[in-house]
């Protein structure tokens, strides 16, 4: 599964809401392309993954913290703090750049949950809150470099040759 860099035409289109009928009748491809999802984020030392970033245009993010994945489908943020957090980010789809954000740093994110069958809600904080935000971010078409003025895009390795 090969990650979509910046500049392809996947990256920057909305994702539509995942059917749940049809989630529920193709269950099994779901959980192949979770699982090869989840694959292609650890090979690359990502800690999360959307589906648009491998050509999937849908609403679908994969994180692992410890070793321990989670799968988000049609995920929405119903809440976010009042408190700002800046922290560092990379992006697997932007190889070699790092930003400094701000975000919220606790966020109620509702997704459903394909184990279960039926919609949660989860209160996330700290990275796992932060790359919530980034992941969902992408299945809206937004990349963390729309959130950075030009002159602050910190390029660590200047042998990709990506326009931003």
């Amino acid at each position: 599964m090969q990650i979509k860099l910046v500049g392809e035409s996947t990256l920057r289109q909305k994702c539509p809401l995942i059917d749940i009928n049809e989630l529920k009748s193709n269950k099994k491809w779901y959980e192949s392309l979770i699982f090869n999802m989840t694959e292609a984020m650890n090979n690359n030392l990502g800690i999360g993954l959307a589906a648009n970033q491998v050509g999937y245009g849908m609403r679908l993010f994969v994180t692992a913290f410890n070793a321990v994945p989670n799968i988000y489908i049609n995920p929405s943020i119903e809440w976010f703090s009042k408190e700002m957090v800046m922290m560092e980010e990379g992006c697997l789809s932007v190889p070699g750049t790092y930003l400094r954000l701000e975000r919220p740093s606790r966020i109620k994110v509702k997704y459903f949950d394909i184990d279960d069958m039926e919609y949660k809600k989860v209160d996330l904080f700290g990275l796992p809150a932060r790359v919530a935000q980034h992941e969902i971010e992408h299945l809206d078409g937004i990349l963390m470099t729309d959130h950075a003025a030009e002159r602050t895009l910190k390029l660590q390795n200047q042998n990709y040759g990506i326009l931003l």
